[in-house]
Order: C-alpha cells, then structure tokens, then sequence
C-alpha cells in the first residue's frame, strides 16, 4: 500500500460495426488474430526500428532546444541541428514541445528530465506569453518575450491558445502539477469567451489583443507562409477545419484530467460539428467557412481564379487521416459507447485519401489534391509530401488495421510501405531528426531547416509513441503459454493454483480485497452488502508480525479462510533493516536508506545483511507453518519497488532492488525450502507524478526464472493502456495482475486490457474512493470471478 498518495458501400453491416465498435472501444484495441511466430517477429522488427528513430529524436531535439537564456525553447535549427535564425517563439511549437515532453516522459518513464522539460516550457507560458492585461496568450513573440505585432496590432489566435490547453494538460497528467491545470481552465475560459460562437457554433480563429473576435475574417497582408503571392492583402475567413480539429483534439486531453460538464458539452458540439458539418460526403474537410458555417469554395469559379485560391478549398490529404485520428480519440475520451458514426466516417476520410492522395509508386500522400467539377476523382496538384502528413498517415492506417484487419485496403500493409517510405525519403539517418519533406520529390529537401516555429517535433513523436504501442499489443495475446512454477519443488496446492491462473489468463479476473488481523470480514462484508456477492481472494499484511500473537491469528485466519475456498495472498511493509520495532511508517517503513547501507545490506557477513537475515527468517517460520497446512500463498514481497514511497524501492540495476527480491527468493526457496508460495513481483504502475514517481517496469524486473506472476499496483484511476501492455510484455506469457488498486476499474478498461488475472481492492477504498455503482459494476461485469463462482464450481 502507498501510504503516501493517500492510497489516495456499406463496408460492413451495422450489426458488425456495433459488435467491433464494443470490442475495441475505438482506440484501444482488444488484439489482432492470432499471429504466427514470423508475423509477431514481423512486428517486433518494426516496433525496435521505430523504437530506434523516437530515441533519436528526442536526443536531437532535447536538450538542445532548451532555452536556458530566455526560457521556452529555441525555434530555429538548420538541417545539421546548428542555431539558425530568429528564433522567434509561436505559442503552437512551444506548447507542442511542453506535449511532446511530457507525453515522452509517461512513455519512456525513465527518470524526470523529460518532465523537468516539460515544467521548463510551462513557465515561459506562465512568464511571458500569457497576456497579464487582457488574458489569452500572445501568438509569437521575440526571443526575448516581446510580442511580435501583425500589420502594426497583435494579433491572437483560437488554434494557439487551444495547444496551451494540449501542452498543459498533458504535463499535468504526467507530473500532477495543479498550476498547469489551473492555467489549462484558465485558457479554456478565455477561448471559450472570446472565441466561441454561441449564435453559429464552431469557433473564431482570429481575435484582437483585447479578444474581440474577426467576425468576418481577418486580412492579412502578404507575402504570407500560407497564401499566395500577388495581392496586397488575403482575407482569410473567420472559421476553419485546422482550427476546429485541433480544438477538439486540445479538449480531449483536458477532459481526460478535467472531466467538466461544460468541456463535455463543448468537446461534443465540436465533434458533431467536424465530422457532420466540417467532414464532406466523399470524406474530405472542408477547409474555410464564413460565420454561417457555409464552405468557402471557388470551384464554381474559373480555372485562374481556383489556381489563386486553391488554399481555401484543396484537399488536404493529411488533415483528413489525422481528423479520422482526432475524432475517434475524442469519441473515446467522451465515453460515447458504441459511436458507429464516428467511425464510419473515420474509415471514410481515410478511405478517401488513399484511393486520391497516395503515391502508389513510392508510398506517402501527396499535399495537395482538387475536386474539380465533374471529375469523380481528386487532381494532385500539390506534388510535395510535408513530414507531418506521413507520420500522421502510420498511425491512422495502423489503427485502422487494428479496426478492420480484414479489409479489402489492407491497411497493414499500407502502413509497411508507409513505414519504409519514410526510412527512405524522410528520416535523416546521418543527422537525426525528420527533413520538412519527402526527398523523393523534393531532394533538396535533406539541406532545409529541421526545425523552424512551424516545425516541432509534436507529429513525429505522438505517431511513432502511438506506432511502438499498438504493434506491441498486436502480439500480446498471440499463442498460448503456459510456465512451470519457478520453485521446481512447489507443492501440489500452489501449482494447481498456478494452473488455474494460467487457465483463465485472458479470460476471466478474479476479484479480490485487502484486510486487516481484527477486521478480516469488515471490507468482503461490504462488498456483499453492495452487490451481493463475495471477493475470492483474501490478502494480509505480515507488517504488524513483532506484536504478540499478531502472526499466529494471521495464520490462524489464513487457515480457516483457505478451509472456507478462498485464495489467499500475503505482503510484508517491513522496517528498515537498521531499525528495530515497532516500526514507524515514515520513520522506518517510508524512510530512506543511504547507498552505503544498501551496499552493507546486500553484501553476506554484515550486520545489516544479518539482520535482514534474522527478521526474513522470522516471517519464514510462519510461513512454513503456513505450508505445513496445505495452504498455498500468493507471496508478492517488497511490492512497489519501481517507486519512491519505500526504503526497499526506487533502486535501478542488479544490485537494486530487485536484488533484495532475489535474495529473499533465494533465502525463502534455497534455504528454508519454502515450497507454497507462487512468487508474484509487484511493481507500481510506472508516472512521473512529482514526488511520487514510479519508474520503468524493466529497469527493477529480477528475471523471469525469480517469478511466477508480474503485477502492477494501480491508484487514481491511472489505467493507461501501456501500464497493462508493458507489464504484459515484459511477462513473455506469464501470468499479470493487478495486486493493488484504489480506484477500480471500470468494464470498459478490462474489456481493453484483458489479462489482468485478479485485482485487489486496497482495505477502505471500496468506500472512500468509488461509489457503490462503480463496485457494482466491477462485480457484476461477466468475466468478474467472485466467491460464489468457486463455491459453485466446487
């Protein structure tokens, strides 16, 4: 327990559409069919070369982009990473960097300098570009922080303020930092105020300093980044589709740490807006709209005329397979069950793209195509192929994929080829990093900028972070294992346990709770009380084994519980080895031990390592009694070690943590030949939450030959998909669980992350952190296994 968080063309029929739309629930996938050894190798093959470029990128970009001088980060690199240029700073790239920080630091989990980046970022928001007299935040400013006006006024902008909204919201979900939360509402408050159009819907993208909204559209003068050349000035129309989806894709992700009703509301017109509204019959985005939401267009017009004006009404083949992304993803975060319209018209934007914007000699989509009147099909007419557009086109074809593996497009293999083009045209094997475009069009392309305030690193990153993870989930599930308990001498009891873990894995969970030696019942009997039934698995604390008569009552009860059909499972919070008990629980159990007496504690013949002898062996005699009545234990000791909260944890490496874990398996196995116990490593689900970190699953993993069960302790309500998919990777098979969790999980999550084989409820948190629905729900999701089902089945 972690005391110290407070424990705290119908492509397929509706029928089918609904049934896949369940099983997956839109962006977390169940797994793919089963894979042959050849197709998972495939796979892995892909994920490690990916695995390779995102390691790369993140070492080109950070910390070289820091700006330790002025704050934020630098803007401008040329095509060898040396500083070129203004560097002017545009809130959407520093927002992006503070996202692509703290994304990264949640997934690589590593230690905190990617976190540490990310606050880095956040203060520069908070600093100088945030606007102290009107509110908002400024949309570029100097190096320095001054603003950079626009035809003499400053100009602000929806699609900026809404990436501050992205960057902060991830950052508060990767470190638990309340100001970038609290800054997060801030900035939804203001664009929702100032930028909103309540009358017409949809959102403004260009507003004064003051925050009076261009009702009419915003003229810009020229030479512009986006606008043709050749007039004085472009009035550029008041609502558009890169607004919009990026609006909603930066309300997703605070609504995942911010679950407000009116940011429901707000994220659900957005989403209807874009995919009923914005997305088109043939399935591409209508790019600009007046205040009324009528398309811009100028096909009707001449052809001199669309060739000026093709901006406003092209076919921006990347949008359209990163919306299909963006909208699913909001539909997930919203909870909308079984959304069909969503993903048809997700499939169909992609759909879409291929059969107009893909190079089907070389892979890659084209920029730019156009709709001319009459003509069934889309004419590129912009050849170029920008880094960002192909980057999104993997993830979106890999979740279709994982959507419809069996479909006539084949996205699969569209994504292989994808993959290999970007290895060949866009990636910079020499130099790191991704060029601005594809060299097979463009060659010169391998001498331009690699970042600019309109190039970051936000694409690449979230596509190939998403890539990794799906392809490994792909073979998660693929064939069936079955290990052999790693005590070759286990009696007969605990191995028939194993079995049956294993006989369920995937399957089924167990439910289970923690007690206390007093109120063994108190917590089951309130579990009954909600919803009729009985948790299966019984757990206890050995913490309290130096009172009298503490451990001969536990083993007394652990009998008569396991007489009774239970399972049972033991953990120990014990003191630290120099201290004596009673133990205090900060001042020995949470205390810290220095890296001397770790050293003094692992080494034979010490006096440390001779009273962490003595007290192992004292819990050994208990267990062996244990034994000697035929009950089987599920013995997770040292739990948490990935984590900052004990003295045994947070220590990398093979004389770590996990060392202390093999010399008790050695101590318990080898020498007290201690033969009931299936030895379960328990890790915390790996955050960067400050102060309350948990780090990588592997880097405090002992080797499979010490465990027979890998499982993660889960607390507020932090089910992310890689918490299962890595541990379960990690297991090569063997059986996964969650030994701890406060908050529960909810159908939907197991449903996504099936091979949790038992979870534990923490002791009072069946009360004090979930309501009775939430415990009901749990209980009577069918594939929950309660006493009832054992006793029935006896």
């Amino acid at each position: 327990m972690n005391i110290h968080q407070n424990k705290t063309n119908k492509l397929f029929s509706d029928l089918f559409v609904f049934i896949l739309f369940i099983s997956i629930i839109a962006l977390d996938t169940v797994y793919a069919k089963n894979l042959t050894e050849i197709d998972r190798s495939f796979r892995d093959s892909i994920a490690a070369e990916m695995q390779q470029v995102l390691d790369n990128e993140f070492e080109a970009w950070y910390p070289r982009s820091v700006d330790t001088l002025y704050g934020g980060f630098l803007s401008d690199f040329d095509y060898q990473w040396k500083l070129s240029g203004r560097q002017d700073k545009m809130i959407v790239t520093q927002a992006r960097h503070i996202w692509s920080t703290a994304n990264a630091a949640m997934f690589y989990q590593k230690d905190n300098m990617l976190r540490t980046i990310s606050h880095h970022g956040m203060q520069l928001f908070e600093n100088i570009m945030w606007d102290k007299k009107f509110g908002g935040f400024y949309d570029l400013v100097t190096r320095e922080g001054e603003p950079v006006k626009e035809d003499g006024s400053i100009i602000k902008r929806a699609y900026g303020n809404a990436f501050v909204i992205y960057g902060l919201a991830a950052y508060f979900r990767a470190s638990g930092d309340s100001s970038a939360l609290k800054l997060a509402i801030e900035t939804f408050r203001w664009l929702e105020k100032h930028s909103f159009d309540p009358e017409k819907g949809g959102y403004f993208q260009f507003m004064t300093r003051e925050g009076i909204p261009f009702k009419d559209g915003f003229k810009i003068s020229l030479p512009s980044r986006e606008f043709n050349k050749g007039k004085e000035y472009q009035t550029i129309p008041p609502k558009d589709q890169n607004s919009s989806i990026h609006i909603l894709e930066c309300y997703a992700e605070l609504y995942k740490v911010w679950p407000d009703p009116a940011l429901k509301k707000q994220l659900l017109s957005l989403l209807y807006l874009i995919r009923d509204v914005i997305v088109k019959e043939k399935g591409n985005l209508t790019l600009y709209m007046d205040r009324e939401l009528a398309p811009v267009s100028y096909m009707d017009s001449s052809a001199e005329k669309q060739k000026r004006n093709y901006m406003f009404d092209h076919v921006s083949f990347g949008h359209d397979v990163e919306t299909a992304y963006l909208m699913l993803e909001a539909s997930e975060v919203l909870g909308l069950k079984n959304d069909t319209t969503t993903l048809k018209t997700a499939k169909k934007m992609i759909d879409m793209a291929l059969q107009n914007g893909w190079d089907k000699k070389n892979g890659g989509f084209f920029d730019g195509g156009y709709y001319y009147p009459g003509k069934e099909k889309a004419v590129i007419i912009q050849r170029t192929k920008e880094w960002w557009s192909q980057v999104e086109a993997l993830n979106s074809f890999l979740m279709m994929y994982d959507l419809f593996p069996d479909d006539k497009n084949n996205y699969f293999e569209k994504f292989c080829i994808q993959w290999n083009y970007c290895k060949k045209y866009l990636i910079d094997w020499d130099n790191k990093g991704w060029y601005f475009g594809g060299t097979d069009i463009v060659p010169e392309m391998k001498q331009a900028p690699k970042a600019s305030i309109w190039k970051g690193n936000y694409h690449t990153s979230r596509g190939l972070i998403n890539c990794i993870q799906r392809l490994r989930r792909q073979t998660l599930t693929a064939g069936e294992k079955h290990f052999d308990p790693v005590n070759k001498k286990t009696i007969l009891q605990a191995k028939q346990l194993l079995d049956y873990l294993y006989s369920i894995r995937g399957r089924h969970i167990i439910a289970g709770h923690h007690n206390y030696i007093g109120r063994v019942d108190t917590y089951p009997n309130r579990i009954k009380e909600l919803t009729g039934k009985l948790p299966q698995i019984w757990g206890c604390d050995l913490g309290g084994y130096f009172s009298t008569g503490y451990m001969d009552t536990l083993v007394q009860t652990v009998h008569k519980k396991y007489k009774e059909g239970y399972i049972i499972t033991l953990m120990w919070h014990v003191g630290r080895p120099q201290d004596d008990p009673p133990f205090g629980w900060k001042e020995s159990v949470q205390a810290r031990i220095t890296d001397e007496e770790w050293a003094e504690l692992i080494t034979p013949g010490t006096k440390l390592n001779s009273r962490w002898l003595d007290r192992t062996d004292t819990i050994a005699m208990y267990l062996k009694k244990i034994e000697s009545l035929g009950v089987p234990v599920i013995w997770r000791p040292y739990h948490e070690l990935n984590g900052v909260w004990f003295w045994w944890g947070n220590r990398k490496g093979e004389n770590g943590s996990a060392k202390l874990y093999k010399m008790m398996f050695d101590r318990f196995v080898k020498y007290h030949k201690l033969n009931n116990l299936i030895w379960v490593w328990n890790a915390n689900a790996p955050r960067q939450l400050i102060n309350d970190e948990a780090y990588a699953y592997k880097d405090f993993f002992p080797g499979l030959e010490y465990v027979d069960v890998l499982a993660a302790d889960i607390y507020h309500n932090d089910y992310r998909q890689s918490h299962h998919d890595e541990l379960a990777k990690l297991s090569n098979g063997k059986v996964t669980a969650l030994a701890e969790v406060g908050e529960v999980p909810s159908p939907e999550i197991l449903e996504r992350q099936p091979l949790w084989t038992w979870f534990m409820i923490w002791g009072n948190f069946v009360d004090t952190h979930n309501t009775p629905q939430q415990i009901r729900d749990l209980y009577y999701y069918p594939k929950t296994l309660t006493h009832e089902d054992f006793i029935e089945n006896k």
